[in-house]
């Protein structure tokens, strides 16, 4: 498994920062000086807000005026208004916190190229396709190996910094890309992206915003967040959940309730990049059978002990939970507790470490023609018991599983059946043979 050092770290500001002279066309300095002092401004407001909030009050040793001075002159010397956006986004990261990130002012044009790409393994494979715009008709199938993107090679360590960048900070008209199918010869394509003019609105302040959430190409909220239950054969209960929502324990709690007679449990919570902590502890009493307090939440403030109750829907029956590269902050949570007290086994790929606890805070810039922005600021520390933190360390899975790009592309969920089977082995329940060649259907 690979984990972020941090060298990798520094490649990761290095791709963001070379970047800066790449795209947007230059302009006449006095043709900028307006809004120079614009983003200086806005810079100067994310500094405050981080100062004040960070759960660090040291804000890790660094010298913060002289990185913001830094900054400001990095925006003096930016020849668009990307680059000022990338000097504030740079600044920021060098904290090197997972939800410590400065949020760019929404677009009114969207750019779409109908794919989705994610780690799978030690590769970045395409794992969703979107009919009928470039992706799909440029022949990039399900499964294939992305290896470059503009350039720049594909890894796993600095994959989702790539598409902050593609696809926040400074989205282009069209990507190339180097991909392969199978065993066949690497072959390079040039992607056109597809337009959408939408509200250029990036929210009020009750808006939970996350960056990881948009580094997946979605329209809207049913195709980014959708939710799933099945039953399958042997009793055994499947969920799906992409993400813990604000407000959501009733919604979470409805999902068990058409799977409480399971007789074993199946949560799959792959691309889940987390979301409300309130959510979680509701969900999460739903598999305790006494309270118990899960990890400590530890900020500037203060320390308290983050506290689970049994819920009156329960469910005691084995559990099985699935994670992935993109298994983020309180999904990461959720299923190392659970694979700390035994009461879960967890399958899948090494999760990335996003753990912080944190809060979004907006602000604009000018009456006219204002600017909204963002800043998502990592508030406190998740520690478990004995002092472990998953932040920039993962979940390790107790069962590896890696699909393969023929699994992908043959819609075979190979880890979704490994979990269902290794449920009904715990059950004891025996397939039928003549029933074999249908079970485990990721589509039943």
């Amino acid at each position: 498994m690979i984990r972020i050092s941090a060298l990798r770290a520094l490649c990761v500001l290095a791709i963001v920062a070379a970047a800066l002279s790449l795209v947007v066309p230059c302009a006449a300095a006095d043709d900028l000086s307006f809004e120079r002092g614009r983003y200086k401004a806005i810079l100067k407001n994310v500094a405050g807000d981080v100062e004040k909030n960070f759960y660090d009050p040291g804000l890790k040793s660094l010298d913060w005026k002289a990185q913001l001075e830094a900054a400001s002159q990095r925006i003096d010397k930016a020849k668009s208004v990307t680059e000022m956006l990338v000097a504030i986004y740079v600044f920021v990261d060098k904290l090197q916190d997972s939800h410590t990130k400065f949020l760019p002012p929404a677009r009114a044009i969207k750019l779409f190229y109908g794919f989705d790409a994610k780690a799978i393994g030690d590769d970045i494979r395409i794992f969703e396709l979107r009919g009928g715009d470039a992706a799909e008709k440029a022949g990039l199938k399900l499964g294939d190996r992305l290896i470059s993107i503009n350039g720049y090679r594909c890894d796993r360590a600095t994959f989702d910094v790539m598409m902050i960048d593609l696809r926040v900070l400074r989205p282009r008209l069209s990507i190339d890309m180097v991909v392969q199918t199978g065993n066949e010869a690497p072959r390079a394509m040039r992607l056109e992206a597809r337009r959408k003019t939408e509200p250029a609105l990036l929210g009020s302040s009750t808006r939970e915003g996350d960056i990881w959430d948009s580094i997946i190409e979605a329209e809207n909220e049913e195709q980014e967040h959708p939710y799933y239950t099945a039953t399958r054969e042997g009793g055994i209960g499947y969920v799906w959940i992409r993400k813990f929502p604000s407000e959501g324990e009733d919604f979470l709690k409805g999902l068990i309730e058409k799977v409480r007679s399971a007789k074993a449990i199946v949560i799959d919570l792959r691309s889940n990049p987390g979301g409300s902590l309130d959510c979680l502890k509701s969900f999460t009493g739903i598999f305790e059978q006494k309270e118990t307090a899960a990890f400590t939440i530890i900020s500037r403030k203060k320390t308290e002990p983050w506290v689970v109750k049994p819920q009156r829907l329960n469910m005691n029956v084995p559990m099985y939970i699935l994670i992935d590269s993109r298994t983020g902050s309180a999904a990461e949570l959720f299923a190392r507790h659970f694979q700390r007290t035994g009461r879960a086994v967890v399958i899948g790929d090494h999760s990335p470490g996003r753990v912080t606890v944190s809060r979004f805070f907006s602000g604009t810039n000018g009456a006219q023609n204002a600017i909204p922005y963002g800043v998502q600021i990592g508030t406190a520390r998740a520690v478990f018991p004995d002092g472990e933190e998953l932040e920039k360390r993962g979940v390790t899975p107790d069962v590896v599983c890696i699909p393969t790009g023929d699994d992908m592309m043959n819609d075979r969920d190979v880890c979704q059946d490994k979990a269902v089977s290794m449920a009904r082995d715990k059950i004891g329940y025996k397939v039928k043979e003549k029933e074999k060649v249908a079970v485990g259907s990721s589509g039943d």
